[in-house]
């Protein structure tokens, strides 16, 4: 299942290339749904921090091994879970390696970044971009 939380205030928008953080998020939703079990859940977080937009995309999955966080962003790096719970269909090694860096050169092209947060079982990516000023009368 796919949950989404957050507030929908208008004042939660990023200015950039649409097509780019629709796949900046569409990557990160991938990578959690292949390594979610079949009856796990995968949650999207929005919020404003400051000045920035964070979202959050979390998975049950098992988990990305201490060893690998390092490299987790680094191009043709697959993570190794365990297979028997995930879907076969969405099995690890089944893409290039290339979403997670895909995702973080989007966020850095948009002045944000994106972070792997600490989270066990299940892994979660912190995306921060940059909000656009709040509309507001000037005097």
């Amino acid at each position: 299942a796919l949950h989404s939380t957050g507030e929908s205030d208008e004042s939660q928008r990023v200015r950039g290339d649409a097509q780019l953080l629709r796949r900046l998020l569409l990557n990160l939703l991938d990578n959690a749904l292949k390594h979610t079990p079949r009856d796990g859940n995968v949650t999207v977080h929005r919020r404003r921090e400051g000045h920035h937009i964070v979202l959050t995309v979390s998975d049950e999955g098992p988990g990305i091994p201490a060893h690998q966080r390092a490299r987790v962003f680094e191009r043709f790096v697959h993570g190794v879970h365990e297979p028997q719970t995930l879907d076969p269909a969405s099995a690890p090694g089944t893409g290039a390696g290339l979403g997670l860096a895909i995702a973080q050169a989007i966020a850095h092209a948009h002045g944000g970044t994106i972070t792997l947060l600490d989270a066990s079982p299940g892994a979660t990516f912190k995306v921060s971009l940059p909000s656009l000023p709040s509309v507001g009368v000037q005097s």
